[in-house]
């Protein structure tokens, strides 16, 4: 969607810092959440975030589970 996303504290999500903003309470997600919508949001991150978010969807991830399987099974192919 273009918009940046604040979650608890994931370990996961640290790594995709500054496109998750994290908070740990309900003080700093409100915080958060009011300065992300106060300053635009650079067109620079949306084109990365969109290039992270496909990268990391549902379906990459079981395409590249899928493959993976399949080259243990078949080894010579």
């Amino acid at each position: 969607m273009g918009k940046p996303v604040v979650a608890t504290s994931i370990f996961e999500l640290k790594r995709f810092s500054p496109f998750v903003q994290i908070g740990d309470t309900a003080e700093i997600w409100k915080r958060k959440i009011i300065a992300l919508v106060n300053r635009p949001w650079p067109k620079t991150y949306k084109t990365r975030q969109r290039k992270l978010a496909e990268e990391n969807s549902w379906a990459h991830k079981i395409e590249a589970i899928t493959s993976h399987i399949s080259r243990s099974i078949s080894p010579n192919t």
